[in-house]
């Protein structure tokens, strides 16, 4: 993850794996990178899930150690998080 562009990228398709687990918001919404997941419907269960469609779908294995309490607070930190685990 060394550019902008692929930043975008990452946060972009986050936004699409992350939608269907947010219950408290409309399909076709925006979701900022800022927005707390939590307040658009994120529970616990659904971070799972979410993460196991992030490894399935973005190609990349989330070590336990590397999750942290805030890791799916936003979008940006879910980038963060894939970010750490892509260089790890």
């Amino acid at each position: 993850m060394n550019t902008l562009s692929d930043r975008s990228e990452l946060i972009a398709s986050l936004r699409a794996l992350v939608l269907p687990h947010l219950r408290l918001i409309e399909e076709n919404e925006e979701i900022a990178e800022s927005r707390s997941l939590s307040e658009a419907g994120l529970d616990s269960m659904s971070s799972i899930n979410l993460l196991l469609d992030i490894e399935d779908q973005i190609g990349v294995t989330i070590a336990d150690e590397l999750i942290e309490e805030d890791s799916f607070e936003t979008l940006a930190k879910l980038a963060d998080l894939v970010a750490r685990s892509t260089d790890a």
